[in-house]
């Protein structure tokens, strides 16, 4: 699975994600994911998420916003547990 990357420093990395294909995994999601792709390119967002950056969160690493599967569009994921809680504070402002 290729998903073109738009943006990426040792902070963060924006891609276009592609219609079809869903964000994480979950109960009802069969096959791959951004997530899946995501942890391949990027390992290190493994441990970063809203549990303990020691922990992790194994479905939605460094994810601060989605898209629905059959949208497409770009979405920013953080690298890292610092950036992580600073994209999601400014999404949150957002709304």
């Amino acid at each position: 699975m290729e998903i073109p990357v738009i943006y990426s420093d040792k902070d963060l990395v924006a891609v276009n994600k592609p219609p079809g294909l869903p964000v994480h995994g979950g109960k009802m999601i069969k096959g791959p994911t951004l997530v899946d792709f995501l942890l391949e390119k990027f390992p290190e967002m493994k441990k970063v998420g809203d549990l303990p950056a020691q922990a992790g969160d194994p479905e939605r690493p460094g994810i601060v916003h989605r898209l629905d599967k059959d949208t497409s569009g770009v979405m920013v994921v953080a690298r890292n547990q610092e950036t992580f809680l600073a994209l999601k504070n400014i999404f949150q402002k957002l709304l």
